[in-house]
C-alpha cells in the first residue's frame, strides 16, 4: 500500500520521490514481506496467484485512492470532516449489499458484545484512527504518512506476544527492524524553515 501511494502521489500530485525515500519504502516493504512470510518471501510467491491475492490487490488500490482523495478533500475540510463524509458515503455504498446479506435480522439478533465491538470499530478504530491518519497526511503528505501503514504487522506481532503469548523469533525481529528503519528513512530529511514575517521598515 505505501508503495502504491508513493507512486500515485508522485504522478498525480507531484510529490518529490527521491532516492532516499525510495530506499526507505523498499526496505520497509521488504521487512513486511519477511514478517508475513516468517522469513521466506519466495515461499509466498511460489504458490502462485490466488483469488484472495486479487482481492488484496484491489484493496491496496482502494486504500491508495482513499488516501490521495482525502489529501485533496482536506484542502477544504478538516480531517474529522473528511472522515465523516467518507464514512457516510461508504455506508450508503455498502448498504444494499448489507441488506442482501441479512442486515436487519442480524442486527435484531445481535448481542450486547457484538454492539460493543461495532461501537469500538466505528468510533475508535474508524472515527478516531482515520482522523489521526488524515491529520498525518495533511501534515506530512500522502506518501510519508502512508509508509506508517507498514507498522501494522509490527504492532500485530507485539500484541500477539503480549495478549496471545505468541513467540517472537529472530525472523520477526529482523523484519520489524527493517520496517522501522524504512519508516525512518522515508521520513528523514530537512524540515522546511518557517517563512519569516516581514518587519516594518523604520527610518
Amino acid at each position: 500500500t505505501p508503495v502504491v501511494i508513493c507512486l500515485f502521489s508522485a504522478v498525480m500530485h507531484g510529490e518529490r520521490f527521491g532516492p532516499l525515500r525510495a530506499a526507505g519504502v523498499l526496505l520497509s516493504f521488504s521487512g513486511v514481506a519477511v514478517v508475513v512470510s516468517e522469513g521466506s518471501p519466495l515461499r509466498v510467491l511460489s504458490r502462485g496467484v490466488a483469488v484472495g491475492d486479487l482481492y488484496i490487490f484491489a484493496c491496496i488500490l482502494c486504500w491508495a485512492a482513499y488516501t490521495l482523495a482525502g489529501a485533496h478533500v482536506m484542502k477544504r475540510l478538516s480531517p474529522l470532516g473528511t472522515v465523516t463524509w467518507s464514512c457516510l458515503f461508504g455506508s450508503l455504498f455498502l448498504l444494499p449489499a448489507a441488506l442482501m446479506d441479512g442486515l436487519v435480522p442480524q442486527a435484531v439478533a445481535a448481542s450486547s458484545t457484538v454492539w460493543a465491538n461495532l461501537a469500538f470499530l466505528g468510533v475508535i478504530a474508524t472515527g478516531i484512527a482515520f482522523s489521526l491518519y488524515y491529520a498525518g497526511i495533511r501534515s506530512l503528505g500522502a506518501s510519508r504518512a502512508g509508509i506508517f501503514i507498514n507498522l501494522v504487522p509490527v504492532f500485530a506481532m507485539l500484541l500477539g506476544w503480549a495478549i496471545l503469548d505468541e513467540p517472537i523469533g529472530g525472523t520477526l525481529l529482523l523484519g520489524a527492524g527493517m520496517i522501522l528503519s524504512g519508516v525512518w528513512l522515508t521520513n528523514r530529511g530537512k524540515k522546511t524553515a518557517p517563512a519569516r514575517t516581514p518587519q516594518p521598515v523604520t527610518e
